[in-house]
């Protein structure tokens, strides 16, 4: 999510060269937030925040095996919630693709209609923006401002098995993460894709290597916090032992202090100045 706002910010800022020719070519209106030349962001701050993707992405491949336990979730759902299967007891918020269930239309029609839907393998989803290709993309156009401060901090929850070299849950994590995602991250490796053992340390969610600034595509400097925030470049605030869902406050860990944590950060901002 604070990757995103740094694409608004940068389209703010420089526009979009690519809208404004197509506005002209096509004779329509440009949107204000192509124009550029809007300077209307002081600061960026990300927290665990994928800058190079997720290998987690991975994880998930779009087979008949994955819908089929999609179905099955959903099935259970309905038991559970004691609502007839047919009813609509989901919405996938997939409009903008065609993918709305149409009057007197089954739920297994529509579910057939979905899995062969072309959303599955467009870029022009999150879940591609969230990749390490993706994120590489995205990269190459999202350029730091000299004119704003950037602020990224990262977490991991592993450690590094003797034997394996892998990184596995610390005894603490999350446990969906710890059971589910931690052990995929830790030890997804992929030379094509230039995913080797720096990538294997891990929050539960995100690789750690990714936390601290853009690299792959980027020509934007990652810089150590020294005690005084810089502009135009990121700003490494440090890592801290807490996993995803912890720093976030989804699952609060009692030995961290997440609303000292989120008070000193604001009271930075605050200071800062133009």
């Amino acid at each position: 999510m604070e990757r995103c706002h740094a694409r608004v910010q940068s389209l703010l800022e420089n526009g979009s060269q690519e809208e404004r020719e197509y506005a002209k070519e096509h004779n329509v209106s440009l949107s204000p937030l192509f124009e550029g030349g809007h300077r209307f962001v002081l600061s960026v701050t990300t927290i665990a925040t994928p800058h190079d993707g997720t290998t987690l992405v991975n994880m998930v491949d779009f087979t008949n095996r994955f819908f089929d336990l999609q179905k099955a979730v959903l099935e259970a759902v309905a038991v559970a919630s004691n609502a007839p299967y047919t009813s609509e007891i989901y919405d996938f918020k997939l409009d903008q693709w065609g993918l709305r269930r149409q009057p007197g239309e089954s739920f297994d029609h529509y579910f057939e209609r979905l899995k062969r839907s072309p959303v599955w393998t467009s870029t022009d989803t999150a879940r591609y923006d969230l990749s390490v290709p993706g994120a590489e993309t995205l990269n190459r156009w999202v350029k730091a401002s000299p004119n704003t401060y950037y602020l990224s901090f990262s977490t991991e929850r592993t450690y590094r098995g003797a034997l394996t070299g892998n990184y596995y849950p610390e005894l603490g994590m999350n446990a969906f993460s710890a059971i589910v995602c931690a052990p995929f991250l830790g030890s997804y490796r992929n030379a094509a894709l230039g995913i080797d053992d720096r990538w294997l340390e891990n929050d539960g969610i995100v690789n750690t290597v990714s936390m601290n600034g853009p690299k792959r595509g980027s020509s934007d400097r990652i810089v150590p916090y020294d005690g005084a925030l810089k502009k135009g470049v990121w700003n490494d605030m440090g890592t801290y032992n807490v996993d995803h869902l912890e720093i976030i406050g989804v699952d609060p860990n009692p030995s961290f202090d997440i609303r000292a944590f989120y008070l000193r950060l604001a009271e930075q901002l605050a200071s800062l100045r133009p």
